[in-house]
């Protein structure tokens, strides 16, 4: 299992190899494009509940693994320890 991809705890920074970043951006980005692509197509009105939440959660899921990749990136590149 990708390391990145693991949502219902933290992230086992342990685990985490750089052959883990691209897969799990492009895993990511991949699901974000369909439910944008669902969100285009959608006859509905857009509401908070059908347009704003789903957005949202494709949001939060990239800014997730993101943040792994810059927090590592941070203390990587740090010269204080």
């Amino acid at each position: 299992m990708n390391p990145f991809l693991v949502r219902n705890k933290l992230p086992d920074f342990h685990s985490v190899k750089p052959r883990h970043v691209l897969p799990s951006l492009n895993k990511i980005i991949t699901e974000n494009k369909k439910v944008i692509l669902q969100l285009e197509s959608a006859d509905d009105s857009p509401t908070w509940e059908n347009f704003v939440i789903p957005l949202e959660k494709c949001s939060e899921k990239l800014n997730r693994v993101w943040s792994y990749v810059n927090h590592i990136n941070a203390v990587k590149s740090s010269t204080s320890y």
